[in-house]
């Protein structure tokens, strides 16, 4: 992946950026809003204020933190339903289309399907 410097003319107000453990390390523009999700993030946001964020997340891929970021994206605007703990029916009957999918695709993509039913 190749890197590129993602802070000149970005809106901080609006945007953060953050920053895997690879080496070297891959930076993601996020909207603050979508950030705002994990409160682990939110914090971090809340200490910086409005001031340029480039946050980095320790023991973290690239790759993993894409894949939050697809779904901080998605859910800031689509708030996922809470789901009752214990689960009395399969999980796949209670989250959304779109959580099924992306949740599945990711887990199947590398394991045998089996693993996770």
């Amino acid at each position: 992946m190749e890197e590129e410097d993602l802070a000149p003319n970005m809106d901080f107000s609006d945007y953060c950026i953050l920053q895997s453990n690879d080496q070297p390390p891959v930076e993601f523009k996020v909207r603050r809003e979508a950030a705002m999700m994990s409160v682990l993030l939110r914090d971090m946001l809340e200490d910086q204020g409005e001031a340029e964020a480039i946050i980095p997340i320790p023991n973290v891929s690239g790759r993993t933190l894409r894949l939050v970021i697809d779904y901080m994206e998605h859910h800031y605007n689509n708030q996922a339903d809470p789901i009752e703990k214990p689960l009395k029916t399969d999980i796949k009957n209670i989250i959304s289309q779109w959580d099924c999918k992306f949740l599945y695709e990711q887990l199947l993509k590398d394991h045998d399907e089996k693993q996770h039913e």
